[in-house]
Parts: structure tokens; C-alpha cells; sequence
């Protein structure tokens, strides 16, 4: 429980085009799932408002050298990530930054990677390098001053430049998107994200069996009269499917009223969770107050960065 609060709160907080909300136009129409945090919204909220001055309390001396180094504050220059793919395969997964960057310094921190090299492509700058660490070819381009496209694959940041430039589908363009039926009415909020045709997505893996027998799911987090709420729509292949998830779903919320027992004060987290079904659709929610929710994380976070 203690992992899963703290990681909720770093992945608010510790990444942040053309508007901060998800646009379906930068999204090609070959996407099967798509993954966006508004910045914006989020640093707008109570919530938002509690977190940032915590980081700043604790963290200043980090963001002002952060800023120092690659020109942009963490806390207030990034305004959206989206993360979208056609597959399940990583190298296939486009990454899209919008916020207000300082180009040269970033270009002169690329350059001194030893695999960094520079081509073109419709006018576009597009830059090679590699993460050192996991030994993964990168590639990214700016595709606006306020814009920029990172991904393993330099066919898919092309992808994405004709995408952007209306040459190819987008989720805008494509009327009969499922997956971008799943996003409509996503502005405003923290995180949207949504999936379809899940059983591809798994690669057969078996601790993925709840999502090799749904077919589309969605999930969206945001603050609606100063609660933390969190929304997640699953449809599954069929009645039995959905309800063999529903089991699942109540038998983690059971698991975890029992662990609660040496955590009494998280009790009122499990009871702000709940599951329902209409057929072959689940839906399940979570709903608590922003100051208490985040008084919680701060209690059991661990102690360096209390």
C-alpha cells in the first residue's frame, strides 16, 4: 500500500500538443491505446496545489539545479505528456512533451552522447542518440517550439510529423475510433487513458488474465468538488468474462480490507473503492477528499521524501 500511494504521487508529479488537454489529432488512427497527463489541470487543483508546494519544500535546491541544467522548471514548464502505440511493443511507442523548453540547451546535452547523430525529414531536425543505461536506440525531434516527439523508431517520429501536418490519419480524423470514442470528454481531467483490443496488448502473458478477456477499457483521474476521483470503464468479451472479472476486482478489494487491519487509517481508502456491473461492463471508482487524500501519503511515504 505504501509503494502503490507513494508511486501514485510520483507519477503526478514528476513528468508534466498544442493545449494541455489530450488532442485527438496528434494521435495517429493506428493507435490501440494512448496514455496523457495534463499538467495544466492537475497543478490547478487542491491536490495539485498541496503536492507542488511539498516538492518545492523539500526539493527547491533540485528543481532550481534541474532548471539550471536544461533550462525548463519541472513544476511548471512541463504542461502534458502523452504516450500513445499501435502494438504492445515498446521500440512502437511514441512519447509527445508539450511545454516551454530551452532548445539549445537541451540539443547541447544531447550532443555529448556518444551515439549522437542528426538526419532530416520534411523539414524537420530529427535527433539520434541512446539511452546508455538500457542500451535503447532513441529518437526525437521537435516538432514544435512548444512540441516534442520522442520514440525508440525514427519510422514512427516520421509517422508522427505527417501526422501532426495532416498527412496522415488521426484519431480526429478517423470517426469510427474506438479508441477515440474511449477519450471523448477527457478535458480537464489529471490522466485519461484508454486501450482497445486488450488481448493483443498482453502477449499472452498470464498474469494478464483479466485483460486477455476485456476488450476495451478506460481510465480517467481528476478532482471534482475537491475529492480525488478515479474512474476505470472495462468492457468485457461477454457476460461470463465480465463476470469472472468482477470476481477478481472484489476478491483484491477483500485482500486488501484484511491488510488494513495494521493499517487502520487506510481503511477509509478501501472504503472509498467500489465495483459495479451492468452486463458485460464494469465500472469502478474511487472517490476521497484531496486534503486527506494527500495527508495519507505524506504520513506513509517514506522518510526521504516526507
Amino acid at each position: 500500500m505504501k509503494k502503490c500511494l507513494v508511486f501514485f504521487m510520483a507519477s503526478l508529479v514528476s513528468a508534466g500538443l498544442f493545449a494541455a488537454p489530450l488532442n485527438p489529432a496528434a494521435v495517429p488512427a493506428d493507435a490501440k491505446w494512448a496514455f496523457h497527463i495534463d499538467f495544466e489541470s492537475f497543478s490547478a487543483s487542491q491536490f495539485g496545489h498541496l503536492v507542488t508546494a511539498e516538492i518545492l519544500r523539500q526539493h527547491q535546491p533540485k528543481v532550481d539545479a534541474i532548471k539550471q541544467l536544461l533550462g525548463s522548471d519541472l513544476t511548471r514548464d512541463i504542461h502534458s505528456l502523452t504516450v500513445f502505440g499501435p502494438d504492445a511493443d515498446e521500440a512502437n511507442a511514441v512519447a509527445l512533451i508539450q511545454g516551454q523548453f530551452d532548445r539549445e540547451k537541451l540539443l547541447a546535452l544531447l550532443s555529448l552522447n556518444p551515439a549522437y547523430n542528426e538526419s532530416a525529414y520534411a523539414g524537420n531536425i530529427v535527433y539520434h542518440w541512446q539511452d546508455e543505461k538500457r542500451g535503447k536506440d532513441q529518437v526525437g525531434t521537435f516538432a514544435a517550439e512548444n512540441l516534442i516527439v520522442i520514440s525508440q523508431s525514427a519510422e514512427r517520429v516520421r509517422t508522427m510529423l505527417d501526422v501532426l501536418a495532416g498527412q496522415k490519419a488521426s484519431l480526429a480524423t478517423q470517426s469510427d475510433s474506438a479508441l477515440g470514442a474511449l477519450l471523448e470528454g477527457t478535458q480537464g481531467v489529471f490522466v485519461a487513458a484508454a486501450a482497445t483490443d486488450l488481448s493483443s496488448l498482453t502477449g499472452g502473458q498470464d498474469h494478464a488474465a483479466v485483460l486477455q478477456n476485456s476488450r476495451m477499457m478506460s481510465v480517467i483521474v481528476n478532482e471534482i468538488e475537491g475529492d480525488m476521483c478515479a474512474f476505470v470503464q472495462l468492457e468485457a468479451k461477454n457476460v461470463e468474462a465480465a463476470q469472472q472479472v468482477e470476481q477478481v476486482a472484489r476478491g483484491m478489494l477483500a485482500f486488501a480490507a484484511l491488510q488494513v487491519q495494521h493499517l487502520p487509517e487506510l481503511a477509509p481508502l478501501v472504503q472509498a473503492c467500489g465495483v459495479t456491473r451492468t452486463d458485460s461492463s464494469l465500472a469502478f471508482e474511487f472517490r476521497y477528499p484531496s486534503p486527506k487524500l494527500f495527508a495519507l501519503m505524506r504520513q506513509h511515504a517514506p522518510k526521504e521524501i516526507k
